[in-house]
Order: structure tokens, then sequence, then C-alpha cells
């Protein structure tokens, strides 16, 4: 299996040099965004930006340091997350980082908390989202979540992470040039940086550009060439923003319209699937809404 390899950084690694990290062989990054409501890393703007411009092979994706006490307290600050990440276009993952549990929950109400998190931070991105623990959290504290896992488990990368994850955070004393201290350094187990829209696009054969896109990280998505892009746009200029083609399973398809709706409290599953005449299973479907009893107030969720 390829793997690749990556740090994490946040405002402790203080100013970085992000030309030299990129020449130093480092695949992908994951920036501290945000933590708790209210708090975004002092140095988050400025490591997107530097990061994103170096246009790393394996992608640009952020974190969130969580304080989850509840289901309600991981739908704030999910929200407070996406509303501080929207201005980047991340081609890596949005991540909750969870270590904390403060409020002593146990293992079912802390694994739909950040089930919650995790939906919503999908749904209004539309990027794709990991969660980040480590082996103790791992072990005792949550449930098996469906989305990438990124484990922190300090030991000597010949070792290997012991357990199943996609990404592994094997140390905290890394060194790279570009870093004056020491680095979070990790190593991921595939390609991390598909999005809902390129996956989209791998199905019906059609990608709309988006800021901070290049038609270099297009090609490697697409496993196609910048030649070949340029051709199936009729186009000489590598700057253009139009609708870049690849060669698709399918033929482009038309993205049907969807109706979402915010759970309030007091609604059942079977009540909304009445009122919108669909029915309890489609909603699951549409939803990844598991159990039909488990869902919550300020939940958004597709209708149609």
């Amino acid at each position: 299996m390829k793997t690749f390899k990556g740090i994490d950084v946040s405002h402790w690694q203080g100013k970085i040099d992000w030309k030299k990290v990129r020449h130093a062989g480092i695949d992908f990054v994951l920036i501290k965004a945000t933590e708790g409501v209210g708090f975004t890393d002092p140095m988050f703007k400025v490591n997107a930006k530097g990061a994103l411009a170096q246009n790393f092979p394996k992608g640009v994706g952020a974190y969130h340091f969580a304080r989850i006490t509840s289901v309600a307290d991981a739908l704030e600050e999910a929200n407070y997350f996406v509303a501080v990440t929207k201005e980047f276009n991340f081609t890596g993952p949005l991540v909750l980082d969870l270590e904390t549990n403060k409020a002593k929950l146990n293992k079912e109400q802390l694994t739909m908390a950040a089930e919650a998190f995790l939906d919503l931070v999908k749904r209004e991105s539309e990027k794709n989202v990991a969660l980040y623990v480590n082996k103790n959290f791992h072990d005792n504290y949550i449930h098996k979540i469906d989305v990438p896992l990124w484990l922190a488990r300090y030991r000597d990368e010949s070792r290997g992470p012991g357990v199943e994850c996609d990404i592994w955070q094997y140390t905290d004393t890394g060194r790279v040039e570009g870093i004056s201290g020491p680095v979070d350094m990790n190593i991921a187990y595939g390609d991390i940086t598909m999005t809902k829209q390129s996956e989209n696009a791998l199905n019906h054969g059609e990608y709309r550009t988006e800021k901070g896109d290049t038609l270099s990280h297009l090609a490697a998505t697409f496993k196609t060439t910048i030649k070949e892009l340029l051709q199936l746009n009729q186009s000489s200029n590598p700057h253009d923003d139009q609708n870049r083609k690849h060669e698709g399973k399918e033929s482009a398809a038309a993205i049907p319209s969807h109706k979402y709706y915010t759970i309030k409290s007091g609604d059942t599953l079977s009540a909304i699937a009445l009122r919108n005449k669909t029915s309890v299973k489609q909603l699951q479907q549409w939803n990844k809404i598991k159990n039909a009893n488990k869902i919550y107030a300020g939940q958004k969720i597709r209708v149609k």
C-alpha cells in the first residue's frame, strides 16, 4: 500500500516557511482552525493561505479541537467551525479533534454528539470529514463512526499504528525543513483529498472549478493530465474558470434540487416523512441515519 507523509500544525509552530515544507517531501497538511465556540487559532488564516499556495499533492485540511458536552453543543461547535473554514477551499478533510470528555458522556452520548458534528460539517461544507482520536479514546470512549479515522499513537514508525486507521499520527517531535521547532508527523494510508464534488465528478464526468483549484491538482485528482484537461475544455488558458470535464464513467448529468428541513423538538422521522410524502426508510438513506429514533433538535436533514 502506498503511503503519504504529512504534518499537522497550529500556532505552536510559529511562523512557517511553507515553500520549504513543500520541498521537504511533505504530501499533506492539517491545520488547526478552531476550538470550542469562539476561539480561532491565531495562525489559522496565515497557515491556510501559505499551505494552500504550495499545492501539496495530497491536500490541505483543517481541524477543530472539540469541547463537546452534548449534541446541542456539538452542533454549535460544528457551525462555528464551518463558518471559520468556509473562506478557504480545503482539498483535505475537515476534522473533528476529540481528546477531552469533561462532561463525562458515556460512549453512546459521545458517539452521538460526534456524529452530529461530523454530519453537519460534511453537509454544510461539502468536504470530506474525518475523526481524530488517540488510542485511549478509540478504545474506551467512543464507538466506531463511519468516517476516516485519524489515530494518534506515538511509537516508532517501523511498528505501524497497530490499529486500522486512515491517518496515523506517530510522533509530536518530528523535524521538517521550514519549521523551527518540533511538529506532529503523520502517515496517510490512501488519498485524503477527495471532496464530495470530486466524488460526484468521477461518476458524472463534469466538475465546476472552485476558488483555489489548479489544473495540476485537478489532473492528479482525476488521474489525467493538464494537456488533456485543456483539450477537453477547448481552452489554451490554464486559468480559465469554467467547467473542467474529465473522462468519467458517464456523461454529465443534471443535479436535482433537494429540500432540507431542520428538526424541531418533538419531531419524529415518521411525522416528517408523512409531511413530505416520503418514507422513513428513504429519509434514513438520504441522511445516513442508522437509528430512526436517534434524531435531535437542530439537525438539518434532506426531505426531498
